[in-house]
């Protein structure tokens, strides 16, 4: 895992987290631990740091297990976190490119079989974010997310 390691050479300015990894379970508890660890520095409070290990975790198991399925070696995922206000997370992956936000819009247009199991991950995600936007990157996908604390 490579973490670009936060300074600070102005103790009023808040300082960015970027965090790269290979998108592998024991990688993304890593990835996790150091977000925590940022976000408590941060002092970003409970709530706001759950939502954010609930959305990074979901992101990254559904590119491990969708948007790197049909690669030989882990796909490369990239975590950046501004401490805000808002605070923002920057997800970029070079998955195959889907865009979660026009997904959700169809899904909430369709009807769903209330005891379905699939596909309430990605609606979990955008239902703890109040702002999401996608944009396809040449080679991958980028959401970002502002949450409010």
């Amino acid at each position: 895992m490579h973490e670009s390691t936060p300074s600070e050479t102005d103790t009023a300015r808040a300082v960015d987290l970027v965090v790269s990894f290979a998108a592998t379970t024991s990688n993304l508890v890593e990835a996790l631990d150091t977000v925590e660890q940022y976000a408590i520095r941060r002092n970003l409070d409970d709530g706001l740091r759950a939502r954010l290990n609930l959305v990074i975790e979901e992101l990254v198991t559904n590119a491990e297990k969708y948007g790197y399925r049909e690669t030989p070696e882990p796909g490369i995922i990239s975590i950046h976190l501004r401490p805000g206000p808002p605070v923002e997370l920057v997800y970029e992956d070079a998955a195959t490119p889907f865009d979660p936000v026009a997904w959700h819009e169809g899904w909430l247009a369709r009807e769903h079989d209330a005891e379905a199991v699939g596909q309430r991950g990605i609606a979990m995600v955008l239902g703890l974010v109040p702002r999401v936007r996608y944009q396809a990157l040449p080679q991958g996908n980028r959401l970002v997310m502002s949450f409010t604390t």
